[in-house]
């Protein structure tokens, strides 16, 4: 949806997971930017620092 959409905004997240996909409390949440995308690949080169970001604020809430 995001790519056939030519979506500009994006979010990456971190969820404690139960049964249901997608249903588990946020535990920390990236929006961010994007330039129009035609391929996953593309997609996934722009969000992939926010995916590290939304790692590294996830582990830092349980680790310190």
């Amino acid at each position: 949806r995001y790519i056939l959409g030519h979506d500009t905004e994006a979010t990456v997240e971190s969820q404690h997971m139960i049964v249901e996909v997608d249903a588990g409390e946020v535990i920390h949440q990236e929006k961010f930017e994007t330039p129009i995308c035609k391929t996953y690949a593309d997609f996934y080169n722009v969000a992939l620092p926010n995916y590290i970001k939304c790692l590294d604020e996830t582990l830092n809430r349980f680790i310190g």
